[in-house]
Order: C-alpha cells, then sequence, then structure tokens
C-alpha cells in the first residue's frame, strides 16, 4: 500500500531537497548508485553524506502517527540542510500519501507501531501506582517500538525500491524538482 504511493523523482545537480527550518514534507528513498547529497547544518559545515539506500525525511513517520489526533499539525520543519552534491535519482513518499496511508490502515498502525494506543494517562489508571522507574521503562518501551517499526517499514520500502528500481518508463514520467 505504501510503496504504490511512492514517486520516482530526480534531483539535478546543486539542487536543495531541503532547507534548514523549512517543513519537510516527504521522505526520499535514494536508489541511485552514483547519487549523493550532502547534509549540514551551515554552508560551510558538511556533516554527512546520504547515498544509494540511505532515507532522508523519516521524522515524518513520528508526524504521521495516529496518536496525534490533530488532523492540520503540519509536518516537522527540517533540522539540517540538504543539497545534492550530483543529480540524484530516488522515491518520494509524500507526507499526505503516508498519512492517507495511516488512516487507512489505523489498527494495524497503532499494533504494530506501539502494540496499543495507550496513553500515559491510561497507564496512570492501571491497579498499581506507576513510579519513576516504572515511568522510565514504559517510556524507553514505547520509544523501542517506534524505533523498531520504523526499522520495519524501511525495510519493506527499500526492498521494494531495490526489487523495482527506476525503470526506464518512470524516468520519463518522474517529477523534477
Amino acid at each position: 500500500m505504501i510503496c504504490d504511493r511512492l514517486q520516482p523523482i530526480i534531483y539535478p545537480i546543486n539542487s536543495y531537497v531541503s532547507r534548514r527550518g523549512k517543513p519537510i514534507d516527504l521522505m526520499l528513498f535514494i536508489t541511485d548508485i552514483e547519487g549523493t547529497m550532502l547534509t549540514y547544518e551551515d554552508p560551510e559545515t558538511v556533516i554527512g553524506r546520504l547515498k544509494k539506500d540511505d532515507i532522508f525525511g523519516e521524522e515524518i513517520l513520528s508526524w504521521v502517527s495516529p496518536s496525534i489526533s490533530f488532523p492540520n499539525l503540519p509536518t516537522p520543519n527540517s533540522t539540517l540542510n540538504v543539497k545534492c552534491e550530483t543529480k540524484v535519482e530516488a522515491f518520494a513518499l509524500m507526507a499526505r500519501d503516508l498519512r492517507s496511508v495511516v488512516s487507512e490502515c489505523r489498527p494495524l498502525w497503532n499494533w504494530t507501531l506501539y502494540n496499543c494506543d495507550i496513553e500515559s494517562k491510561e497507564f496512570e489508571e492501571l491497579a498499581r501506582p506507576i513510579d519513576k522507574t516504572d515511568q522510565t521503562f514504559i517510556q524507553l518501551w514505547k520509544e523501542e517500538l517506534k524505533s523498531v517499526q520504523k526499522i520495519k517499514i524501511m525495510k519493506d520500502i527499500r526492498g521494494w525500491v531495490s526489487g523495482n528500481g527506476l525503470p526506464r518508463i518512470s524516468r520519463q514520467k518522474s517529477w523534477k524538482r
């Protein structure tokens, strides 16, 4: 279902994918063997490179979570500048498309991401009082579940992208940003 929403996209050399402080409206799955994006906090300090099989924009996985019950909540802002060092081919998953899929599959998303959609207030209503240690373990457990689900989603998408690549027809129809 998510893979159906992936769109091929080509970024030309020296184009910006994201600017620090601006909303992130997509996730990118880089498929180009030679394509490279630079990540940096300021124009002088490169802090990383994104290349084939890397992902940019995974912050929208947390943003789209159904436990966020505010449909008009804006997408998160980028903490980095991301600029293409070379031409880059990728698949894009738009934030609105991810939100649509999550809305359609909300029970499955809740189960796999959180194992339930329990808020901390509901935890407090359990029979035994929760002390600081329990609260810490609960928070760590929730974070670990989120991390595991992100990894699973990324593996599924990477597998699909690796198996499908960017066929010649898709290159002709791909977006140019």
